[in-house]
C-alpha cells in the first residue's frame, strides 16, 4: 500500500464518520494501538477486534455520546474491510510506499 492510498483511505473513514455524527471528527490510532476519534474536546477509543469502547472523555449530554459512539460504530461495522486496511496503514507506517 502506498502512502497516498493510505492517506485518501484515512480521509475517506473521516468523511463517512462526519457524515454520519454530523461533528467535524479526526481519525488516528491512540499510542495504546487503538482507534481513536477526536472532535472539539471529545476524544474515544475503540478497540480495534469487537470496536468496543474502550475509554471516553466527554463533556455534555450523554445521549449525544451514545449517539455518537453508535454512529461510529456503525461506520467502521459497514466499512469494515476499509476500516481494517486503514487499521493496518497505521500499524504499518514505516513499511508504507512513498507515493
Amino acid at each position: 500500500m502506498k502512502r497516498s492510498e493510505a492517506l485518501a483511505l484515512e480521509n475517506k473513514m473521516q468523511d463517512l464518520l462526519r457524515e454520519a455524527t454530523k461533528e467535524n471528527i479526526e481519525i488516528s490510532l491512540a499510542l495504546t494501538g487503538r482507534i481513536r476519534i477526536q472532535w472539539d474536546e471529545t476524544t474515544i477509543t475503540f478497540n480495534k477486534g469487537d470496536l468496543s469502547v474502550n475509554w471516553v472523555s466527554y463533556t455534555g449530554y450523554y445521549g449525544t455520546l451514545v449517539e455518537a459512539i453508535e454512529s461510529a460504530q456503525r461506520v467502521f461495522s459497514e466499512n469494515r474491510k476499509d476500516f481494517d486496511l486503514l487499521v493496518w496503514s497505521y500499524e504499518n507506517i514505516r513499511t508504507l510506499e512513498d507515493g
